[in-house]
């Protein structure tokens, strides 16, 4: 059975982004800049002791969870905005069961300090 979770329990707003090459008029090298894409609610997730324990063995202690409504375009971004910095995706898992109200549940790690 699927999680429930209130709406107001998505508070925060958070934004996707994907890489796109911009050339350097100065330089005329091409750089990789994140473009935002969409905005969606998530929902900050708080881990057990347990998961902390096994966070620190994977060396994922500097990670946040984020739960999202159920979103397919979000397999195809690489960065969120989340509380006014850059993070990344290191783990996507998608609802796939068949039915309204499905969450999706993101693992991202801070890149950059201030977005």
């Amino acid at each position: 059975m699927a999680k429930h979770y209130l709406y107001s329990d998505f508070s925060l707003k958070v934004q996707f982004y994907q890489e796109n090459s911009v050339d350097d008029e100065n330089t005329g090298t091409t750089n990789r800049v994140p473009v935002e894409n969409f905005k969606v609610w998530a929902k900050p997730l708080k881990r057990t002791r347990f998961q902390n324990i096994t966070a620190i063995g994977a060396n994922l202690q500097d990670t946040v969870d984020i739960v999202v409504k159920h979103d397919d375009r979000i397999a195809e971004q690489i960065y969120v905005g989340y509380d006014n910095k850059l993070f990344t995706i290191l783990s996507y898992v998608p609802d796939d069961s068949w039915g309204f109200g499905g969450y999706d549940t993101l693992t991202i790690k801070q890149i950059q300090k201030e977005a």
